[in-house]
């Protein structure tokens, strides 16, 4: 299974590349706490978090990034 497609609706995902010229996404790491499972992934030098819950089978919640160490907010489902 190729999380880099599944978890990203092609809605949000076209926003992104378009908006911030994504080529490609690169899972780094996988956090988990009781409410979500947080992926972090980095293109470059720009830092994506994306933020999944754990009862509703996956659903994309919100898509961060951080850059210049501040996360600003992109976009949600």
């Amino acid at each position: 299974m190729d999380i880099n497609r599944v978890f990203l609706s092609e809605k949000i995902e076209e926003k992104i590349w378009h908006e911030h010229h994504v080529e490609r996404w690169e899972v780094f790491d996988i956090f988990y706490n009781d409410e979500h499972k947080i992926y972090r992934r980095s293109l470059e030098h720009r830092r994506y978090w994306v933020a999944l819950s754990k009862t509703t089978a996956g659903r994309l919640l919100a898509v961060f990034y951080v850059l210049r160490g501040g996360i600003a907010f992109v976009a949600t489902a």
